[in-house]
């Protein structure tokens, strides 16, 4: 079982008319058992540049202003549904220092989706410092955005707890559970790929 979980994880099958197409090994996220996964570096990674992505399938949509953390370090590093936007936070510990909020929502509940957060603050160009990518599409239309600066050091990658699909009392105030089916979750520890 996974930590914080009343029940285990299982595999997930999409509904309706594709009841016999499976994701193998994808996680099923209930908020109401606030299952999560987590790890704790035993060495701080690079913190200017990384990658994170996954394929998600909500299962509810957001009934306002609840926000379903998919991945996440700390209170402020972390990419999250909020009123069924998808939005990719960087912290330096003391405050966010970037931000992707999407126009976009996302509230079809059938549908996988493939999101890529990719953080590169060494970048010269200061739009190319948080990219996040839906569907192997880079998002260009923002609610809001906020550039960091250049080299800065985010608190991603530190030795602090890191979890998936909750956001735990280490972290700050407990919360954010996910509703949603997870697969193919990868963190890339230096290097900002598409």
């Amino acid at each position: 079982s996974i930590p914080g979980a009343a029940s285990p994880l299982f595999l997930a099958t999409t509904a309706g008319a594709a009841d016999a197409f499976e994701i193998s090994r994808s996680l099923r996220f209930n908020s109401a058992d606030t299952a999560y996964l987590n790890r704790t570096p035993s060495s701080a990674g690079n913190r200017k540049t990384f990658t994170f992505s996954a394929w998600i399938k909500k299962v509810k949509n957001d009934p306002g202003n609840n926000f379903y953390r998919i991945f996440g370090q700390s209170d402020a590093c972390h990419v999250y549904f909020y009123n069924d936007k998808l939005i990719f936070d960087i912290s330096d510990g003391s405050s966010t220092i970037g931000s992707r909020y999407t126009s976009q929502v996302f509230r079809d509940n059938s549908a996988w989706l493939h999101v890529v957060a990719a953080c590169n603050t060494p970048a010269s160009t200061a739009g190319e410092r948080m990219r996040l990518y839906v569907n192997g599409t880079e998002v260009t239309s923002f609610y809001a955005s906020v550039n960091p600066s250049q080299n800065a050091d985010t608190t991603m990658n530190t030795t602090n707890i890191h979890t998936i699909g909750y956001r735990t009392s280490a972290q700050g105030s407990a919360g954010g559970a996910l509703d949603a089916y997870l697969a193919e979750i990868n963190f890339i520890d230096g290097s900002a790929l598409d």
